[in-house]
């Protein structure tokens, strides 16, 4: 993916920073854990929740649920 993209080789992303949208749920730092981990990167970056038009990160359901979405 990154080639077909030309993504620069040689790079980790130290330093710097994506945005997760959230349209609906939320999510849990177990979550991002499982996540991060799954990808080998331990521990996992820090994550910030910032509201936008009120909207707030409010996790529901089972995890098994939330990840299948």
């Amino acid at each position: 993916m990154a080639k077909l993209y030309n993504f620069p080789a040689g790079v980790n992303g130290q330093g710097e920073a994506i945005g997760i949208i959230e349209l609906g749920g939320g999510y849990t730092q177990s979550d991002l854990d499982a996540y991060f981990s799954g990808l080998g990167i331990s521990p996992s970056p820090s994550v910030s929740a910032v509201s936008v038009d009120g909207g707030q990160n409010q996790p529901t359901g089972t995890p098994t649920a939330r990840m299948r979405k």
